[in-house]
């Protein structure tokens, strides 16, 4: 599976990558693979990466930012959603639109 998410993370084709998780550790070879997809995708110029659904082990990216200032305008733990810090479906700081459905 780690050399699954390697080959995914450095193909500029593979914009998700999405899996179950069950009872995995926080400094595993997975673990480090999704993060270096992240950083990859984000150094790639991607403006929403998420690597999130593996509570406490994906530091930043369990969250999502805004592109225009870098504030967290979803944090989230896993599946929870613990602050949202939109306007109208802006940044709240900065005012840069976010695409999404915002209820």
């Amino acid at each position: 599976m780690v050399a699954f998410l390697e080959r995914a993370a450095a193909d500029p084709a593979v914009v998700a990558i999405k899996m179950t998780v069950y009872r995995i550790g926080d400094d595993t070879p997975f673990v480090r693979s999704l993060i270096r997809a992240a950083e990859i995708g984000q150094r790639s110029g991607l403006r929403y990466v998420y690597a999130g659904n593996l509570p406490g082990l994906v530091g930043p990216y369990e969250h999502t930012f805004c592109p225009g200032c870098q504030t967290a305008v979803v944090q989230r733990v896993g599946y929870r959603i613990l602050a949202v810090s939109l306007a109208d479906g802006a940044c709240k700081n900065c005012g840069t639109k976010i695409p999404g459905v915002w209820t």
